[in-house]
């Protein structure tokens, strides 16, 4: 069996690469810690992690920074693990887990994208048509604050990579998008894993309907407008 988690932030491509390794057979990396955190869960939600996160004998999970630490405190509450590391509980409860990092190199369309989200209430790419006649609001000081946020966020998840050692697989959210087929392989020479398809990855992908991307004239202007008032300064 093999195991791996995505450790990322909000707007950085999660949807499609779960589209992309559930589609092949390569586990389905969603955002586990998350849904653990929605409702009052017990130990039958750790049996719904495993089978959430199981696709094609593989299983894959994702976890934003935002959710690792009171997410893991809750998993540990329910296994009766809370003296436990943290890593030492992912890999009790997956051997040999393999780490993944996904990460948006532009910070400033990642923070304008989570805003508008923010702002809409609409995250995911399913709900876009929701969002289309929103009244969003601009604001530089807000874009400021959430692309500071991230970089913190971006530090924490290095900094845990270096305290125990882990040498993640390095994908961006700009390649995802450009070359989707070449980040999909890569990663699965990574985890050492088949896949289900036959068909060469291009194809595949191009049969695929693959989220829609929700960046659009909104977002540009914002972007466009946020690099004129920073030149500005």
């Amino acid at each position: 069996m093999k195991y791996y988690i995505v450790f990322t932030q909000p707007r950085s491509g999660t949807h499609l690469l779960r589209h992309l390794m559930r589609g092949v057979g390569a586990g389905n990396p969603r955002e586990h810690l998350f849904f653990l955190l929605k409702e009052d869960k017990n130990i039958d939600s750790v049996k719904m992690l495993y089978r959430g996160g199981m696709k094609g004998g593989v299983w894959g999970g994702s976890i934003h920074w935002k959710h690792y630490i009171p997410g893991m405190e809750r998993l540990k509450k329910i296994l009766g693990l809370e003296d436990t590391e943290n890593f030492e509980v992912l890999n009790t409860l997956f051997p040999d887990i393999k780490f993944i990092h996904l990460h948006r190199l532009n910070k400033i369309k990642q923070a304008i994208s989570y805003i508008k989200a923010c702002q809409s209430g609409v995250f995911s790419h399913s709900d876009s048509e929701q969002a289309k006649d929103f009244n969003f609001r601009y604001s530089k000081e807000e874009i400021e604050k959430t692309i500071l946020t991230f970089s913190e966020w971006e530090a924490r998840w290095l900094d845990l990579t270096k305290k125990y050692n882990i040498e993640p697989h390095v994908i961006t959210y700009e390649d995802l998008c450009a070359k989707p087929a070449k980040v999909l392989q890569g990663i699965l020479e990574f985890l050492g894993v088949s896949v289900l398809t036959n068909e060469p990855f291009e194809e595949y992908i191009q049969k695929s309907e693959l989220p829609i991307r929700q960046y659009n004239t909104t977002s540009e202007n914002w972007y466009q407008r946020y690099l004129n008032e920073m030149s500005r300064k």
